[in-house]
């Protein structure tokens, strides 16, 4: 503080001015300037993440309009969905892949398999879709380099 108290008052003043103006420099940098930079980035992925959603709903409102134009021949669901899921997983030979099975009140069933072959689930779900007007509600899958896949998921009537 004796350093301070030797300068003439001129001085002082100076050193008060500069010292604000550097605190003023230091929080735009600091503070200001990264917070209006990461504001502009968020906003920039909110555009982008809009755009998905619209082109994702234009296509979710097609494969509905397509759906319904194509599912003229769907059988009658004899039984439950859950048996449905039984008889035709077994057809296709996935159904030991099964780990878990549950209804979801009287028209979805959840179910998780494990393991199973990839191309075989897809055509097996491609087949239930096709033949008995089921659609997938939720679905979630990994697949690894050998073709195999563990996937979750729930369809409905």
């Amino acid at each position: 503080m004796s350093f301070y108290s030797q300068l003439s008052r001129r001085d002082q003043k100076a050193l008060i001015w500069g010292g604000l103006l550097m605190l003023v420099f230091v929080l735009y940098a600091m503070v200001w300037e990264p917070l209006t930079e990461k504001n502009h980035q968020l906003q920039s992925r909110i555009k982008q993440h809009q755009g998905s959603h619209q082109q994702l709903s234009q296509v979710a409102k097609r494969y509905n309009a397509l759906k319904k134009l194509s599912s003229p021949d769907v059988k009658p669901l004899q039984g439950s969905l859950f048996a449905m899921v039984d008889k035709t997983s077994q057809q296709q030979k996935i159904k030991k892949a099964i780990k878990k099975m549950t209804p979801v009140g009287d028209s979805k069933v959840n179910i998780r398999f494990e393991g199973v072959e990839f191309n075989a689930f897809i055509k097996w779900l491609v087949g239930i879709s096709k033949d008995y007007g089921i659609s997938v509600e939720r679905i979630n899958a990994k697949r690894d380099e050998a073709g195999k896949a563990d996937i979750q998921l729930v369809i409905k009537s």
